[in-house]
């Protein structure tokens, strides 16, 4: 994800490792992860350093898949090819602003109990580097949301550090502090609470009513996950150090067990299950 800021969006909205394998509490061993790569399509978000964010969210996200599944949990990706997740057929912008509804969607019907979106970050500045993770405290989940981040951003750093990389923790955000080009308060659509989108603010954003099924002068009424989610900024393309790090495997692999732990620390202090550390080989 590419921010005008490193506080502004322009989206709208792993070797041997000890794990915790969940046993007991409200999942049950049921639990269900959605992870969802950012970006996609022709939308290939950041791009520097031989870095594409689109391809490198995915690769990402299959890395997480492989890790919490071989700890008995269950796992749906919104998408699984560099195309986008939903609306490709649709221009630009709408195609932008469908294909987010289309992961809240997938998340949705997946009865998802905990949502995690991927991407790495860009600036102007190419001194700008680091781990930044987003929550929204607009929703009900809010402290929820704020744990599930907290714990992403602490494990990911220190995967990294055990690896031998330390990086910068530029910490946990509220996304409703969010503003866009057009001054309109702008949550991440994939965190963000249930909203109206007006009928100017769809035309500022370049999208015709009719192309995404609207009668003239009919806002669009956005949707909500249900479930716990963050958006975590593995790093910043813009860097040449962060980008050497998203080039390397070791490193790679580092951030994507630090994720998994991040959300397996999460059901663990949120529901309070029964855990037992084991020691288990990166799946390959």
């Amino acid at each position: 994800m590419k921010f005008r800021t490193p506080l502004i969006a322009i989206a709208l909205f792993l070797g041997l490792a000890t794990v915790i394998w969940l046993r007991s509490g409200p999942c049950d061993g049921r639990c269900v992860v959605v992870l969802d790569p950012g970006h996609g399509g022709d939308e290939s978000g950041a791009s520097d350093h031989g870095v594409v964010e689109r391809d490198s969210n995915l690769d990402m996200a299959l890395r997480v898949e492989a890790i919490l599944k071989h700890d008995g949990i269950g796992v749906v990706l919104t998408r699984r090819t560099a195309a986008r997740a939903g609306g490709a057929d649709l221009p630009t912008d709408a195609a932008t602003f469908m294909d987010l509804q289309t992961r809240v969607a997938k998340a949705r019907s997946a009865h998802a109990n905990v949502v995690v979106s991927i991407h790495s970050n860009s600036w102007t500045d190419p001194s700008t580097r680091g781990l930044d993770v987003w929550y929204d405290s607009a929703r009900d989940q809010a402290a929820a949301n704020h744990l599930l981040a907290s714990s992403l951003l602490a494990e990911v750093q220190s995967a990294l550090i055990g690896a031998g990389h330390a990086v910068p923790d530029n910490g946990v955000r509220d996304d409703t502090t969010l503003v866009d080009a057009a001054g309109h308060t702008s949550p991440l659509f994939v965190l963000g609470a249930t909203r109206e989108v007006s009928v100017d603010e769809l035309a500022q954003r370049g999208i015709d009513p009719k192309t995404i099924g609207l009668r003239a002068g009919q806002g669009y009424q956005t949707a909500s996950v249900d479930a716990p989610a963050a958006l975590i900024e593995l790093l910043y393309i813009s860097n040449e150090a962060d980008a050497a790090l998203l080039k390397d495997d070791g490193a790679r692999q580092a951030m994507a067990e630090g994720i998994a732990r991040g959300i397996e620390r999460y059901v663990t202090a949120s529901h309070g299950r029964t855990t037992a550390a084991r020691t288990s080989a990166t799946p390959q």
